[in-house]
């Protein structure tokens, strides 16, 4: 019987290590080049582009003008979001009904906009509310309108809203499919709820970059209109690297970090103006985590293209 149990021991161990001869480990993928790029939103900045850093590459662009909401299709997520690149604005109206409305009176008074951190706490259309919705301006400056909105139901696979303009024409009541793939469902008002394809599917694209408005507190409030580059809010992190050299940061640095989830993590202030010109800041470095679990450095070294056009950020990023 002990001669039985060595014999099947020693099958056991060829057998195993037969099995392990055919099998190769799993290494960490090659650290990338670096590769310098560069996006084109148009000298006043009309378009919002999609950008992949793992393909190094434009996954879709387009008029900023295209949507107004973006619903989310996470579930359990009643997020609305405004189109902040128009400076949107709404208004939760609680003393009259949907019928009622008819004016902006008091409109600005108790309007609000989105903050361009990204967090459920801070979007301005929330709730089955009632809004007068502000269109926001389009990139020539010209003010768009207004409608009003009322959400009457969400649920995890769709969203119940009801629109017309402040008179009460073109009215009409839809009910919004979320596709899970996807971010957001947009949606724009053009005498009519439409849903519009803005965005690349979530697992497309890391950046976007675009017009959005930045809330500045200091010296007093004020909504302003900035260019800048924000996260995919589908498991996309970053963070600011301080007192490092874009050459000192490598991967084992890159994994100790804290990151933010917030979508104006990179943001707008790469860059500087003076009046006259923009100067672009290329000490200022970051780190992003994409949802696949990899990590880029990234850093921006113009804001001109080579005809001296604005509103081209050139950066340079790498895979760690």
């Amino acid at each position: 019987m002990y001669n039985n149990k060595i014999i099947l021991l020693v099958v056991h161990l060829l057998v195993f290590s037969a099995c392990r001869k055919n099998e190769l480990p799993v290494s960490q993928p090659d650290k990338g080049a670096v590769i310098t790029s560069s996006v084109s939103m148009s000298s006043n900045y009309k378009y919002q582009i999609y950008f992949d850093l793992s393909s190094n590459s434009n996954k879709g662009q387009h008029p900023k003008t295209d949507w107004d909401l973006g619903i989310s299709t996470v579930s359990g997520s009643n997020d609305i979001i405004l189109n902040t690149s128009k400076m949107m604005f709404v208004a939760p109206i609680t003393t009259q009904s949907f019928d009622q409305i008819q004016d902006t009176l008091g409109f600005a008074s108790i309007k609000k906009t989105d903050d361009s951190k990204g967090l459920s706490s801070d979007l301005a259309c929330f709730g089955n509310q009632l809004f007068i919705v502000d269109k926001g301006m389009n990139e020539l400056g010209l003010h768009l309108g207004f409608y009003k909105l009322e959400v009457l139901e969400q649920t995890p696979s769709s969203v119940t809203i009801k629109c017309a303009n402040l008179n009460g024409t073109s009215e009409e009541t839809k009910i919004i499919s979320k596709n899970p793939d996807y971010n957001y469902v947009f949606i724009n008002w053009e005498n009519g709820i439409n849903e519009v394809m803005i965005e690349p599917a979530k697992s497309e694209w890391d950046l976007i970059f675009t017009q959005y408005t930045h809330l500045f507190y200091e010296p007093e409030f004020t909504p302003y209109l900035v260019t800048g580059c924000l996260l995919n809010s589908n498991s996309t992190f970053a963070i600011e690297v301080e007192n490092k050299s874009f050459d000192e940061i490598d991967l084992n640095y890159a994994e100790t970090q804290f990151y933010s989830y917030k979508r104006d993590a990179i943001g707008y202030d790469w860059k500087e103006f003076n009046g006259t010109v923009y100067t672009v800041n290329s000490d200022k470095i970051y780190i992003v985590k994409d949802q696949e679990g990899f990590y880029y450095k990234l850093r921006f070294i113009d804001f001109y293209d080579e005809l001296g056009t604005k509103g081209a950020p050139q950066f340079e990023h790498q895979r760690l």
